[in-house]
């Protein structure tokens, strides 16, 4: 067995120790307060690499400007874009 490059006569060890520094009663507290920590830390990536997945699967609703091979908008192209969304443009021609 080897955690961390830490084998079982290492490990023995260092939780002996801590026995005998904190006592039986700390010890029972320390491993059940290890065990949350541990846990919460699991959940959390958990959570990180649910999100990172959707994220990846997500398709894009719409293509994006500087995509190759697709043609710029016309009123870009012409020069009389104002910088704003292809609808925002039409309601703005139908009101004056």
């Amino acid at each position: 067995m080897d955690l961390f490059g830490i084998g079982l006569l290492e490990l023995t060890f260092i939780l002996l120790v801590a026995l005998i520094v904190l006592g039986p009663a700390r010890m029972v507290e320390m491993a059940g307060r290890m065990g949350k920590y541990w846990r919460e830390a699991q959940r959390m990536l958990r959570e990180a690499a649910d999100a990172a997945a959707v994220n990846l699967d997500a398709k894009p609703d719409t293509p994006r400007e500087d995509a190759p091979g697709e043609a710029p908008d016309e009123s870009v192209a012409r020069g009389g874009g104002n910088g704003a969304a292809p609808e925002e443009r039409e309601e703005a021609e139908r009101h004056g």
